[in-house]
């Protein structure tokens, strides 16, 4: 299993966020991405393993970015957490087909329950399977 994280942020928050992350993936399972460009490197990588994408969006035109690339998420479930809870970017971040969506001014702790949730259960998820 394949945890893939993209996050333009450097910041103090956006490392502890990392940390939190990294505490519940075994085997440095995760690989970090800083640009989409890097992310879309990897994605078109072959790989037999499943995957996570965690998508932390810093603004709508990042968002707009992925949103370029979404047929390399095909086979790949997606954990995203967009900047703000209005209409506009949600509508922007459901066409990307997430597993889970939240906003960045909810609880971080829940999109890690989602996480342990995929990665307990991989038969539940297509693109997390072995």
């Amino acid at each position: 299993m394949r945890i893939l994280l993209y996050t333009k942020e450097t910041d103090e928050s956006s490392a502890k966020r990392k940390e939190v992350l990294k505490s519940h993936i075994q085997d440095g399972g995760m690989e970090i991405f800083h640009s989409v460009d890097a992310l879309t490197r990897r994605l078109r990588e072959p790989s037999e393993e499943g995957k996570i994408a965690i998508l932390l969006v810093k603004d709508q035109g990042d968002l707009r970015d992925i949103l370029a690339i979404q047929p390399l998420f095909r086979n790949v479930s997606l954990i995203i957490q967009v900047p703000d809870d209005r209409a506009e970017t949600t509508r922007m971040a459901h066409r990307l087909r997430p597993r889970y969506l939240s906003a960045a001014q909810e609880d971080f702790g829940a999109l890690v329950k989602v996480l342990r949730k995929m990665l307990n259960n991989p038969q539940e998820y297509p693109g997390v399977g072995p």
